[in-house]
């Protein structure tokens, strides 16, 4: 949808969301992307209704910035929206235990497919990377200005790891996933020597009362599952993970 005003153009790009039973309270929110097209056309963003507390992506990324611990990645986060020397930012930036460093992509909704390729372009940007190149944008990134190697022994207390790896651990964290999304990062993971972990999150109420809990959906040491003859009295079982699930349970179904 266009208005004008005088010389004033103002167009919406609208995210449609139907759904027939709303189970959680939702709210219609609207969101400024900051676009400014050279014509001076001023881009809004309209969420829709909104399941949860998250209203937007960035509620989302200061939530996991106020809470990383939960995440479980045993890392030190280094800063929110780090920005690459080609433009690009990625949500969260952190270094792990091993000394890897860990990238995080958060979705609010269901992540889609762009969301792998987004943190594959990220991992690109990291290896293209000098050492003196990374300080520098970890520094900016930073709350205390400090190097990986700072952050590292701050967190752990004890000395980073030398030589790092050179994988990062690449991490997606969403209300939902695909089973092709989940496909594609087992085959990345298990074929090409990716470290892809997806995360899906169940959120309840809002402002002090929210309550986040987390699910790995793909981990890094997962395996593709098996395609082919099967031996017999073999069951091979996928379901979607569940806090409790009986073994009987799966067999029934299956």
């Amino acid at each position: 949808m266009a208005t004008k005003s005088g010389n004033f153009w103002l167009r919406y790009r609208t995210v449609a969301v139907i759904r027939s039973k709303m189970k959680k309270p939702s709210h219609p929110a609207v969101k400024r992307t900051g676009r400014i097209l050279p014509s001076g056309v001023i881009e809004l963003e309209e969420a829709g209704f909104v399941e949860g507390p998250f209203t937007y992506e960035s509620t989302l990324e200061k939530w996991l910035v106020d809470h990383f611990d939960q995440l479980n990645l045993d890392a030190a986060l280094i800063g929110s929206q780090v920005k690459f020397q080609k433009g690009k930012k990625a949500d969260l930036l952190a270094v792990l235990r091993d000394g890897r460093l860990c990238l995080v992509e958060n979705k609010r909704d269901c992540a889609p497919r762009e969301a792998l390729a987004q943190l594959l372009d990220y991992a690109m940007e990291l290896n293209e990377l000098l050492p003196a190149e990374l300080d520098e944008i970890c520094r900016s990134s930073h709350a205390r200005h400090q190097t990986v190697k700072e952050i590292y022994a701050g967190h752990f207390k004890q000395a980073c790891p030398a030589p790092a790896p050179a994988t990062p651990l690449l991490v997606l964290v969403a209300d939902s996933f695909e089973e092709d999304e989940e496909n594609l990062a087992l085959f990345l993971n298990q074929k090409h020597g990716f470290h892809i972990r997806l995360i899906r999150f169940e959120a309840e109420g809002f402002g002090k009362e929210k309550e986040v809990k987390f699910a790995t959906v793909v981990d890094e040491i997962d395996q593709v599952r098996p395609v082919g003859d099967v031996k017999p009295n073999t069951f091979v079982v996928r379901v979607e993970e569940q806090y409790r699930y009986s073994w009987e349970g799966m067999r029934a179904e299956n």
